[in-house]
């Protein structure tokens, strides 16, 4: 296995930074209206229109990070075959904090 590292630009993981927090911030209120909730012997608040909103919401904003994050997959993909010199290279990457603006490379050996 081969490790390195690569610079990533500002512009590229913005968006996914913003939507990571918007699902986090969702995340955080709806597990608040469960603990808040989570004696009741009513369950129509589950029912109600503004915990389905933060639901449906949740869910719309984790697919679009998903996508986003997918995009920031393929334009590693590019630099790394450019890096390596070949695209048929087997490797995973990840980004620990977006703010360092660098990802992780891990090349699997053949």
């Amino acid at each position: 296995m081969k490790k390195f590292t690569i610079e990533l630009t500002q512009e590229l993981v913005d968006y996914a930074q913003r939507l990571g927090y918007e699902i986090d911030t969702r995340v955080y209120l709806i597990d608040r209206i469960f603990d808040m909730h989570k004696n009741d012997t009513d369950t129509r608040l589950f029912d109600s229109v503004p915990f389905k909103k933060y639901q449906k919401e949740l869910s719309e904003i984790k697919a679009e990070y998903d996508l986003a994050v997918r995009e920031i997959g393929e334009k590693i993909k590019d630099i790394v075959y450019k890096k390596i010199g070949k695209d048929d290279i087997n490797f995973d990457w990840e980004i620990a904090d977006f703010n360092e603006l660098q990802a992780t490379i891990t090349v699997m050996e053949d």
